[in-house]
């Protein structure tokens, strides 16, 4: 690496985002596995699937995802040093290079919203199977509230405001950007939308026509990674701070 390369690089920030990102989780590992044990031993319904497992499993599994999403974290960091030592080289620039740099720093951003969406929906259907055990003293036959997509559904809305009115505003930028890039037609237009990112600082675009009609209005909007991380962490404690309620307990 260049000293140029060394000067640009976002590396020493990352190591400080991931501590940062590690030191705010609420409860230490092993206390952390502690309190699952304690919160789902329980097995779910024999109605439900086989091998659905318990609520224990499913804490794990948002935990274990919520760990590989730092890995992914670390690598959308390298695609975007990657992207902007690239337009900082005045030399060996091609229309090709200039595709596999961008495309790389999209998809990788892509990922990390993908990752962050699935434990939203996830924290989402815990929460939503709590809160009927608790009024019901079962588990439903149904899990009618299973992710960001139907919290948000009128018939819904006392569940939303009982449990998520402060992560409104984050819950829905993040289906919007999750909505774009699974559905958006433009999306992968990777010129374009590596364009309208934030060359300072990681970044993430999203860009679509509502129902893929180009004939509605074009819909851009950026968000700095730095920003979304800090709003996923706030989620996070929020949702650990339900599940820790006493009521809560399974």
């Amino acid at each position: 690496m260049t000293k140029t390369e060394d000067k640009n690089s976002s590396m020493p920030f990352i190591e400080q985002l991931k501590k940062d990102f590690e030191n705010s989780q609420a409860l230490k590992e092993r206390y952390f596995f502690q309190e699952i044990l304690n919160h789902g031993q329980s097995f779910l319904p024999s109605n439900y699937p086989k091998r659905s497992g318990s609520l224990m499993l499913k804490e794990l599994s948002s935990h274990f995802r919520k760990k590989f999403l730092k890995d992914q974290i670390k690598d959308l960091f390298h695609s975007y040093d990657s992207y902007k030592n690239y337009l900082n080289n005045k030399r060996n620039k091609t229309y090709l290079l200039f595709i596999e740099y961008a495309s790389k720093y999209v998809l990788s951003s892509e990922s990390v919203i993908s990752s962050i969406r699935k434990i939203a929906d996830d924290e989402i259907s815990i929460i939503y199977l709590s809160d009927f055990h608790k009024e019901n003293g079962q588990f439903p036959d149904q899990i009618k509230i299973d992710c960001i997509g139907s919290l948000f559904k009128a018939e819904y809305s006392s569940f939303s405001k009982k449990y998520f009115a402060f992560q409104t505003e984050y819950l829905k930028k993040i289906n919007n950007f999750s909505n774009s890039s699974k559905h958006s037609f433009v999306q992968n237009c990777f010129d374009f939308v590596s364009h309208n990112l934030n060359k300072d600082k990681p970044s993430i675009c999203c860009r679509s026509f509502k129902y893929n009609n180009f004939k509605q209005k074009e819909e851009i909007e950026v968000w700095d990674i730095e920003d979304m991380l800090k709003a996923h962490d706030s989620f996070c404690k929020c949702t650990e701070e339900i599940k820790q309620r006493s009521d809560f307990k399974i």
